[in-house]
């Protein structure tokens, strides 16, 4: 187990890294898929808490949406958000030992962090805590399903690597939510097994020419082979 100095300290120098503090493009369609959940939720002007902020910019983004407070790990990362983003708010804290307001928000969004958590219940059991009865948890995280097919050095390697599948976050959410759902997005990244045909550059260039990558990728992960799950739970 890696202690929280030592992932404070990697994710000090990851985030001075100039080139992180920008979306790439899978990251921006996880954006996306996470405001369609926010629009579905129908709560106007959300408070919103975002777990694991990193950089910010998915934080500004969903303060366009609502208030929105940032939480993260790392100091550096955080006082440079609030330099860049003033129109949200950011705290420096580990969510699972966080003393985070009680029942105050309508969403909370995880995008990509719950797999780097030692004790992902703690991290599961303070979205429940700080979320009014009613609200919403939108989590994604990597599919360990599809991660495992990957080939080793395309893998991430942050100091905690605990990926889970489909049936194990699913499992996780439920100790404390209702109402979980749990699909995948995004096609890429693995090339082993099923994955090798269905990640193939030229069938995705064939698709793509014909106009029907969207469905073809829309199948895919309908049938759970996407490359990152997209969890919503309820607070009821």
């Amino acid at each position: 187990m890696t202690s929280i100095k030592e992932q404070v300290d990697y994710y000090n120098r990851e985030w001075s890294i100039d080139e992180r503090s920008y979306p790439n493009a899978w990251q921006l369609q996880r954006a996306i898929a996470i405001l369609r959940e926010i629009a579905a939720a129908r709560v106007v002007r959300p408070a919103i808490c975002e777990l694991g902020a990193g950089t910010g910019w998915l934080t500004a983004i969903l303060g366009a949406v609502g208030d929105t407070l940032g939480v993260e790990l790392s100091n550096v990362a955080v006082e440079a958000a609030r330099r860049r983003f003033p129109h949200v708010r950011f705290t420096c804290a580990d969510v699972t030992t966080w003393e985070y307001p009680q029942e105050a928000f309508d969403v909370a969004v995880s995008h990509e962090v719950i797999e780097h958590v030692d004790d992902q219940q703690a991290y599961v059991d303070a979205a429940h805590g700080l979320l009014k009865r009613g609200g919403r948890l939108i989590l994604t995280t990597p599919n360990a399903s599809a991660v495992e097919k990957m080939r080793p050095e395309a893998r991430s390697h942050q100091p905690n690597e605990n990926v889970l599948t489909a049936r194990q976050l699913r499992t996780l959410l439920q100790t404390r939510f209702a109402n979980v759902r749990v699909r995948t997005l995004i096609l890429g990244g693995a090339t082993r097994g099923i994955y090798r045909a269905l990640n193939a550059q030229r069938v995705h260039r064939a698709f793509h020419r014909a106009g029907l990558f969207a469905r073809y990728e829309g199948l895919a992960c309908r049938a759970g082979l996407g490359l990152h799950l997209l969890a919503t739970a309820d607070k009821v």
